[in-house]
């Protein structure tokens, strides 16, 4: 049976960890006084929804490399001791969903493709616990959307990454596992790139002064193509660390920037890269070249006019050596007599306009991404009669996003995340902009924004909600 409710309150992508070093959030004040004020106003007939990646599990340092079915409720319970013993924020935001539950409010938790571990039922026992609570919250560990209405309006809510082939994880696999008594099954290849490369990166530290290298990689959206700019950060910290199922083979990239290279030729210019380089799970050698030839583009997208094909390939050569020592200090260095090559910067030039291309869609609160897309051709078809009034909450791409079909009641919301974001803008593509850029990145400099947003959906209909500055 379908609930019904008054008011539904969505909030997801909170990232809460106790790992502070590899860890992108800093609204934990914030977060327990949002809750506080909510919970003081909430009545019977009104739901709070944590909609998935609430505690990032893929952040402790410790943790398997699979998803551990057998320990995912000692894993969870460990991370939910740590959050209320080693921050000041965990305990008051506890206290606050306890008060929206005896106030009468519904609790309810969706599990993310980083916190995976609550679809074992003995977890519920840590927020039960932590609550102190028997009744008012529940885990939807279904593989459909968790239902509900508002007044006229249906209500679907998932976390959104059931439309992201990197990182889906098919809730009815984890059931069969369960069911099955298997100790453990593989994680979802975005998952494993996370605990292995861009772990790696993350853990990085100047032993000289003792600070994270590459303190912004969390932060900077869209992560698309963050495979080049690590590959260009720190050639041989990323080959170490790659992930068997991320195959990268260098000769299909150089084929690829040869044959763009003699069409700039004829054509007249090297055309911008349409895609963004995205890895695909392990498969023959004959197959899935999007990654090697997304990545082609890229670098292409960064290199100067006049390229000349011995260059090209002296360039590609040294870099496919992966034995460049890290980015330390200014792209200044413009030739391969630099601490620099030509062709990292390159990469890196076409990783930031790209970047820089891209953050005005996903700053942008209308603009679906592909993702979005995914969701809303899932669960808003075209073919959806136009009285239907529906409304599909997601998150996990961290872009706030509301959209509705021009004439029709049907709606979509992105919840955003309370994470911290950067957003690059250049005043050009001027090498001298690009590397004041990349300076300013590297010293880690580049403020971080928030946007505290949550959706939100009573019997009138929905709306995004950004968190008011007084409160920030």
């Amino acid at each position: 049976m379908i609930p019904e409710y008054q008011r539904i309150v969505v909030l997801s992508d909170l990232h809460l960890t106790p790992a502070e070093r590899l860890g992108n959030f800093n609204s934990g004040p914030q977060l327990a006084e949002f809750t506080r004020v909510q919970a003081a106003a909430t009545q019977p007939g009104q739901a709070l929804v944590l909609a998935g990646d609430i505690v990032d599990f893929l952040l402790i340092e410790d943790r398997p490399p699979t998803l551990h079915l057998a320990t995912a409720a000692r894993l969870a319970g460990q991370t939910m001791a740590r959050l209320r013993s080693e921050t000041d924020w965990m305990n008051p935001w506890l206290d606050a969903l306890r008060q929206w539950i005896q106030q009468g409010g519904h609790l309810v938790l969706l599990p993310g493709n980083h916190d995976l571990e609550w679809f074992h039922p003995d977890t519920d026992k840590v927020w039960l616990d932590a609550l102190g609570v028997a009744d008012g919250f529940s885990i939807w560990r279904d593989a459909e959307p968790w239902q509900a209405r508002a007044g006229a309006w249906e209500i679907l809510v998932g976390h959104g990454h059931r439309g992201d082939p990197l990182n889906d994880c098919d809730p009815r696999r984890i059931h069969a596992a369960l069911n099955q008594g298997q100790a453990s099954i593989p994680l979802p290849p975005g998952s494993q790139f996370v605990l292995t490369t861009l772990h790696a990166f993350k853990r990085a530290m100047d032993p000289a002064t003792g600070r994270r290298r590459f303190p912004f990689l969390d932060a900077l959206k869209p992560e698309s193509a963050t495979l080049v700019l690590l590959w260009a950060l720190d050639p041989p910290l990323f080959f170490r660390h790659l992930p068997a199922g991320f195959r990268l083979k260098t000769t299909e990239i150089l084929r690829t920037l040869l044959r763009r290279l003699q069409s700039a030729r004829v054509l007249g210019a090297i055309p911008p890269a349409a895609t963004s380089p995205q890895p695909s799970p392990a498969a023959s050698d004959s197959d899935n070249l999007e990654l090697e030839l997304a990545m082609a583009d890229l670098i292409a997208d960064g290199m100067p006019e006049g390229m000349t094909k011995a260059v090209l390939e002296a360039e590609m050569a040294a870099l496919f050596r992966s034995d460049e020592p890290a980015l330390h200090g200014t792209l200044a260095a413009t030739s391969s007599a630099g601490r620099i090559s030509r062709a990292r910067r390159w990469m890196l030039r076409g990783w930031l306009r790209q970047v820089c291309r891209n953050a005005g869609a996903f700053f942008h609160p209308t603009e679906l991404s592909a993702p979005d897309r995914a969701v809303v051709e899932a669960w808003l078809p075209e073919e959806l009669p136009p009285e239907t009034r529906r409304v599909v909450v997601c998150g996990h791409t961290h872009a706030a996003r509301s959209w509705s079909r021009e004439g029709r009641p049907h709606h979509y919301l992105n919840s955003g995340t309370w994470t911290n974001l950067v957003h690059l803008q250049t005043p050009d593509e001027s090498d001298a902009s690009i590397d004041a850029l990349w300076k300013s990145l590297e010293g880690g400099e580049p403020p971080p924004c928030l946007r505290l947003t949550w959706a939100e959906i009573s019997t009138q209909g929905p709306a995004l909600q950004t968190l008011a500055v007084s409160m920030q």
